[in-house]
């Protein structure tokens, strides 16, 4: 933000909470500022298209253009650029992240854990339910 001008971290006073609030806000501003030129450039390219691409070619000059899109988004607010770019890179990031957290869900270990768990909700509403 400095080297935007956005603050100058000359006259802050880290001691003082109320220019962390300031700052705060300015941070929360320039983000929404990147996010709607981030916006604005989908906005542009999606008329682009609507306006000059055919059934044919319109898949092509929206790959095309999708590249552009991802620069821009990435110059913009480079930590999204940190985890994967396309769906395809995104299913086998996530079902390894949930095997590392929960456990394979095809092994006969977790199967069982899980069954444990639905016959315990299974008793629990049971218990619920005849209460009332």
């Amino acid at each position: 933000m400095a080297a935007t001008g956005v603050v100058d971290f000359r006259e802050a006073d880290f001691y003082d909470a109320d220019w962390w609030t300031r700052l705060t806000w300015l941070e929360d501003y320039v983000a929404d500022m990147n996010i709607a030129r981030v916006q604005e450039y989908r906005l542009q390219r999606s008329l682009a298209l609507l306006a000059s691409a055919s059934d044919d070619n319109f898949n092509t000059v929206y790959e095309a253009t999708e590249g552009r899109r991802r620069e821009l988004t990435e110059a913009i607010m480079p930590w999204l650029s940190l985890g994967p770019k396309t769906l395809a890179e995104a299913i086998p990031a996530m079902r390894k992240k949930y095997v590392e957290t929960f456990g394979d869900p095809d092994s006969p270990e977790f199967k069982a854990r899980l069954q444990e768990l639905l016959d315990y909700w299974k008793n629990k509403e049971w218990q619920t339910t005849a209460k009332t």
